[in-house]
């Protein structure tokens, strides 16, 4: 379940220079004649970068933002602004109540866990499924397997974020297993194809696709 309250503001065609406490701080100043701003979030890596969503106190005031501050020149570029299709956490949670947001969280959670839990059996590190996985279409999914126990999400960014097109890591510490997001089928193959022999902590781990 998702939520829109139509007070947060999706805002796109961001200066992708600029850092992200300079952005903040510029989008406070510039959405506080219409706020009070009540969050900003924007991170720099390559889902995200060049976008923020900045949550006002109600739809009313976000649709003044927006007619007000769309096309508008910050850092050398023109700003986009829409309603972003859904809410922030913290826009729910200030609509739900600190209980009832805690539910919304786990069950977003669950779900997302549980989507992981789909991917895995589809990839299942058994030995005869893993002689299949070297035959999975190419995609922009990599699968890790045989990690060490104890390994971090951390870690494996360190291994991945410097590939063009990484996105993110998504670990099941449990399964020993992770799964990387790329951009596209391109950049995951040369991420693949340069850590077939990965070796994390003295422990060789198996790189593949993931099955869809």
């Amino acid at each position: 379940m998702t939520y829109n309250f139509k007070d947060t503001v999706y805002v796109r065609n961001i200066n992708e220079k600029v850092s992200l406490n300079t952005l903040k701080r510029k989008l406070n100043e510039v959405f506080a004649p219409y706020g009070p701003v009540l969050s900003i979030t924007a991170h720099k890596n390559i889902r995200m970068r060049g976008q923020a969503f900045v949550t006002l106190e109600d739809e009313a005031k976000a649709s003044r933002a927006i007619d007000c501050l769309n096309d508008t020149v910050i850092f050398q570029k023109k700003i986009q602004c829409q309603l972003a299709k859904t809410s922030s956490d913290d826009s729910v949670e200030r609509h739900l109540g600190e209980s009832e947001f805690t539910v919304y969280v786990e069950d977003r959670q669950k779900k997302k866990a549980q989507q992981d839990e789909s991917l895995i059996k589809k990839s299942s590190t058994s030995k005869v499924v893993k002689v299949d996985l070297q035959n999975v279409p190419p995609n922009k999914i990599l699968l890790i397997q045989e990690l060490p126990n104890d390994i971090t999400s951390e870690e494996l960014t360190s291994v991945f974020e410097s590939y063009k097109g990484f996105v993110q890591v998504r670990l099941v510490a449990v399964k020993r297993v992770a799964f990387i997001d790329f951009e596209n089928e391109q950049d995951a193959t040369v991420a693949k194809d340069e850590n077939m022999d990965l070796t994390i902590r003295e422990v060789k781990a198996q790189v593949s696709y993931a099955k869809k």
